[in-house]
């Protein structure tokens, strides 16, 4: 249903009791405010954009929830939205490439993961004292600080700097990490 959306007419509309209606701005292209049904008469309420993309395709791009985003922000993202889209480009597609991208990062091994490889590979090498020792620097200043980066994103220049910041680096001249050269 096109109708004028306003601050107004949001503050008085009421949720369906079940199901889900779209209203289209008639200020604002393509811009939709999607109202579904939720627990105790509350509903959902969503401002997308929907359009296709210069390959053709169907989008509908969310811009968030109301009462977070008003009316005027709507708008102001909804054009925002269609510029991009003019221009040639696919948010949608784009962020799912973002994420493509963070879910491949997640399943990188982290330096943690490798420095407890590294040290479980050195246990039968070194002598009892120097393998405690090791674990000892490990688990008290390398873990904390660089456990959880991704091995991947992980320079020398990271492995150096932070070896050179430590008092254990310091005195090992801020020698890298054996285990990143």
């Amino acid at each position: 249903m096109r109708i004028r959306i306003t601050d107004a007419w949001l503050r008085t509309f009421r949720a369906p009791a079940k199901g889900r209606l779209e209203y289209t701005d008639v200020e604002q292209r393509n811009l939709e405010l999607r109202v579904s049904a939720g627990r105790h008469g509350r509903g959902k309420y969503e401002w997308t954009v929907s359009t296709r993309t210069h390959a053709g395709a169907r989008t509908r791009i969310n811009l968030g929830a109301w009462p977070e985003v008003g009316i005027k922000e709507a708008r102001k993202g909804a054009r925002a939205k269609l510029a991009q889209i003019d221009a040639g480009r696919d948010p949608m597609a784009e962020r799912r490439k973002a994420q493509a991208a963070r879910e491949a990062r997640a399943k990188e091994p982290t330096v943690g993961e490798r420095l407890d490889e590294w040290l479980a590979d050195k246990e039968r090498d070194w002598g009892h004292r120097h393998y405690e020792e090791m674990k000892r620097i490990v688990a008290a200043d390398l873990k904390p600080a660089l456990g959880a980066r991704p091995l991947i994103e992980t320079t020398r220049r990271v492995d150096r700097g932070y070896c050179e910041e430590t008092e254990e680096g310091a005195r090992h001249g801020g020698g890298a990490i054996p285990l990143l050269q």
